[in-house]
């Protein structure tokens, strides 16, 4: 008799792993799988607003689609990786004239469609994403993937080459 109750709590605990383990991996994977596909750039947005045109108008909105990254896509092709296509590449310099910070920007847009690898992690609809070795966080809502770049944003006085502004920069994607 003590052998089969050993042998029965053995089964009952081994079914009980497996069960709880197997449901995990579900959860995991059907979220990962929730994301995969297209996802286009919709927005750039800065964390703190500046008058990056000059017009006396401090926004925090960089891009807005349609627009010369409007063509811009985050591809999610299985539950850890996916690609990153960019349309154009902008660099932004700074002057300072007695006193008052002003802006220009270099944008050049790519003729040759180069998708550069990403890798991810997602969990509870919070993840990290690696992009050319840099890790930055994002979160998942409905249709909606936000990227929050540490430092995305910078800028470099025209003379120095030192940066004059740095600050996070988020890049929305919609599904």
């Amino acid at each position: 008799m003590h052998k089969f109750i050993n042998k029965l709590f053995f089964l009952v605990s081994l079914t009980v792993v497996f069960a709880c383990s197997s449901d995990q991996d579900d959860v995991v994977n059907n979220e990962a799988s929730g994301i995969e596909g297209v996802w286009r750039l919709n927005e750039i947005t800065l964390e703190t607003p500046l008058d990056i045109n000059n017009d006396g108008v401090a926004s925090a909105i960089l891009f807005e689609a349609p627009g010369y990254l409007g063509h811009s896509e985050l591809i999610i092709n299985n539950e850890t990786s996916g690609t990153i296509y960019f349309s154009a590449q902008t660099t932004y310099s700074t002057r300072d004239d007695d006193g008052k910070l002003f802006f220009m920007i270099t944008s050049s847009t790519n003729d040759d469609r180069v998708d550069e690898p990403i890798n991810y992690t997602l969990e509870d609809g919070v993840g990290i994403i690696n992009y050319d070795g840099v890790e930055s966080s994002f979160i998942v809502s409905e249709n909606v993937l936000s990227i929050t770049v540490a430092n995305g944003f910078i800028a470099r006085d025209q003379i120095t080459g030192d940066i004059s502004v740095s600050q996070n920069l988020t890049y929305t994607f919609v599904k």
